[in-house]
């Protein structure tokens, strides 16, 4: 076992939790395997937006996935790795800000241990509200070096993600373990 992967194979804790503070649980911070944010906005007019990832795992049809990743080195932190896996997979779109504020504090956080990943919840500013847009102005998978399964990152109702049905049917079997670590938060938004 490489020094970069001393974390793997970990007790972590029991359940799933949301820290409002925005901090993991010592062990957690320590033994997390991977990464990620809900990137969400609010729309002029209209309801909130949520930003996923859609990718292809082998299935017939892509599904959707939070932005984010795995830790490439024991050294980095959950947010280390949220925010520069949101900034890789929006194609190095995600502005310095948004990245800057995941890094810094983004809150909530909820943690999935069945998968050892911390998935943190942030409002984009309004910098950040045309982020599809660009992204698909590139005209192609956002970073097709950086993750070869990432087809597109797509704008989905917020609400969705209340939506047993539709978390069950739309999601990766893994992504449907941080969607329901997050609900409470999202339910306050």
């Amino acid at each position: 076992m490489s020094a970069d992967q001393s974390w793997r194979g970990k007790p972590v804790t029991p359940s799933s939790y949301v820290a409002d503070d925005g901090e993991l649980r010592e062990l957690d911070t320590a033994h997390f395997c991977a990464a990620g944010a809900l990137l969400w906005h609010e729309v002029s007019g209209g309801e909130p937006r949520m930003l996923l990832a859609v990718e292809r795992r082998g299935e017939r049809r892509a599904k959707a996935n939070f932005l984010g990743g795995k830790r490439d080195s024991w050294a980095e932190t959950p947010r280390a790795v949220a925010a520069r896996e949101c900034w890789e997979e929006t194609g190095y779109l995600l502005s310095s800000a948004a990245r800057a504020a995941i890094e810094g504090g983004a809150r909530p956080v909820a943690w999935a241990p069945q998968s050892k990943f911390a998935l943190f919840l942030h409002e984009l500013d309004p910098e950040d509200a045309d982020l599809v847009a660009r992204i698909s102005a590139l005209g192609g998978p956002p970073n097709p070096l950086h993750d070869s399964t990432l087809e597109r990152v797509e704008s989905v109702p917020l609400r969705c993600l209340l939506d047993p049905r539709w978390r069950r049917e739309e999601l990766h079997a893994f992504a449907g373990l941080q969607a329901a670590a997050i609900l409470p938060a999202v339910r306050l938004l």
